[in-house]
């Protein structure tokens, strides 16, 4: 590697480290990351980095994405919340992530968006089966669901990374 290249790896992992912290302030980290990553390979090309492990960087980004949202509606709609119960979850996520963002250094996003979904499932089913202890359950899950999401789409973007650093290495 020449100095150039050492110092553009340096910068790349330095982004990507960044990126992924973005992630708990609702910033869409991994997206990212893989924007980065494909930068990366296109300003140091083929020889360096190649196709292969950017398309497995790309599945891990989808992936994440797609788990996040999963799981997040995934334990609500175990617990029995309606289809409109869902959507009020998932978009009480994105309100909370935005509202609670500049609490706590940015970390209030994660917050924000558990209790978002919370609300949200609990709302609607408590106004369509308007039972209190179904309403807590929907709103619990739809809570736990979305932290776990965060979690998972965290665990993935890390492994972009690593993913990354090890074709960077060898």
């Amino acid at each position: 590697m020449t100095w150039g290249e050492v110092i553009l790896s340096i910068a790349y992992f330095t982004l990507s480290v960044v990126f992924l912290v973005s992630n708990i302030f609702g910033v869409p980290g991994n997206a990212l990351i893989f924007l980065a990553t494909l930068g990366y390979k296109l300003v140091l090309g083929s020889d360096q980095f190649g196709w292969l492990p950017l398309g497995i960087v790309l599945a891990l980004f989808v992936a994440g994405e797609v788990l996040e949202s999963y799981l997040g509606l995934r334990g609500a709609k175990r617990a029995g919340v309606s289809r409109k119960g869902l959507v009020a979850s998932f978009i009480g996520a994105i309100l909370g992530s935005i509202l609670f963002a500049p609490f706590l250094f940015g970390v209030g996003a994660i917050i924000g968006a558990a209790l978002g979904a919370f609300t949200g499932a609990f709302v609607f089913t408590l106004v369509e089966e308007r039972r209190l202890g179904k309403a807590v359950e929907g709103g619990v899950e739809s809570a736990k669901g979305r932290l776990l999401g965060t979690a998972v789409k965290g665990v993935l973007g890390l492994s972009m990374i690593l993913l990354s650093a090890y074709v960077v290495i060898t």
